[in-house]
């Protein structure tokens, strides 16, 4: 009696995921093994991989992808660097003020992405805040920092870098504080103490959020688009151009299929490594690490500051664009990109709350979030 009730209540939630899932992913398979590029032809056709065929054959594809996975690599290690002094912040956190800390991450993590990417755009302008601040102390500005690779890699790492920071917290908060007070007993600095105990336990949520981080920050297109102009090209760029630009749906889905095969070597991969890294999870005994006495005492002379510098880094990525987007709702400017404030107005707000296409626009996207929610 008891032994369908399982698969009877749990038969909603498969079919929902066979249809939201799988059916998209196989349409993609089944496209990129098609020949031809007509996008009115059959879905269901004789398989062929004229389409790998034609991505193999040509440089430019291998090009894209390589600076794709740079890009990916770049915005996982900038994003596990800030990270980690974060969530080490957080897993000290006093319980009563830890709510409040986790706004750092939460509140940019439920912002649009479009508007955080404006942010970063505000904040590497020629006129932005840092070239500001250049000119303000007398130092050489950076013009040319927006549109460049580097500026992708800054606005992926502010879209991705909270849920490095949660898969790293998650681990951080579970270490007994007992252990700390035991690496303490035996003359544990600060920096020794995070050194050997809190990196060899929280290496669970570093494969974690590395895997995560990679296989979103290959595959993003809207903060790529708009902080690489025209001359930076992504994979999910190029996806993107040939499906809707060029209407070539087969060779953007063999594009997708590469791009995520790569995704899945790299998360294959880091697991193996990570994986080595922690034999105590499967049983077996670690290897003792001796650290020379120089690096000991250079660590606890710098790592102090170090971990300060990082936190105060990691805290102005998430909030700094943001607050540059509030001031620029108020700024006097023709664009919404043009940056350096030029007046104080409550234009941009009347046209929202009074423009009747904004109202049905947010009304739109209301009754979407509570069907998704639902």
């Amino acid at each position: 009696m008891t032994g369908w009730k399982g698969p009877a209540l749990s038969a909603p939630v498969t079919l929902w995921l066979l249809l939201a899932f799988a059916a998209p992913l196989a349409v993609v398979v089944l496209l990129s093994l098609q020949a031809g590029g007509d996008p009115f032809a059959p879905l269901l056709q004789p398989l062929s991989l004229a389409q790998f065929a034609e991505i193999a054959g040509d440089g430019f594809y291998f090009q894209v992808l390589g600076e794709t996975i740079l890009i990916g690599l770049a915005t996982t290690a900038i994003s596990a660097v800030l990270g980690y002094p974060l969530a080490y912040w957080l897993a000290r956190m006093p319980v009563q003020w830890r709510a409040l800390a986790f706004a750092v991450i939460l509140i940019p993590l439920l912002t649009n992405v479009v508007v955080r990417s404006l942010g970063v755009m505000l904040l590497l302008s020629p006129d932005g805040l840092i070239n500001s601040a250049l000119r303000l102390v007398g130092l050489p500005t950076a013009p040319r920092m927006l549109f460049t690779h580097g500026a992708v890699v800054v606005g992926l790492a502010q879209v991705f870098m909270p849920f490095m920071v949660i898969a790293l917290y998650d681990t951080m908060q579970s270490t007994s504080p007992r252990v700390h007070e035991a690496a303490e007993s035996l003359g544990a600095g600060p920096a020794v103490r995070f050194l050997t105990v809190d990196l060899p336990l929280s290496l669970p949520g570093l494969r974690s959020g590395t895997v995560i981080v990679f296989l979103m920050s290959t595959t993003a297109y809207v903060s790529a688009t708009l902080l690489g102009g025209k001359k930076v090209m992504t994979i999910g760029m190029l996806v993107m151009q040939e499906a809707v630009a060029n209407l070539n749906a087969p060779l953007a889905s063999a594009l997708a299929i590469v791009v995520t095969l790569a995704g899945l070597i790299f998360a294959g991969l880091c697991t193996w490594g990570l994986n080595r890294a922690m034999p105590w999870r499967t049983g077996k005994p670690g290897e003792p690490v001796s650290l020379p006495g120089w690096f000991v005492a250079l660590a606890e002379i710098l790592g102090p500051t170090l971990s300060r510098l990082l936190l105060a880094a990691s805290i102005g990525l998430l909030l700094l664009p943001l607050g540059l987007v509030v001031i620029q709702s108020v700024n006097d400017v023709p664009l919404a990109t043009a940056a350096g404030f030029r007046g104080f107005t409550w234009k941009w707000y009347e046209q929202v709350l009074f423009g009747g296409s904004y109202t049905a626009s947010f009304l739109v996207s209301l009754q979407l979030a509570l069907v998704s929610v639902l």
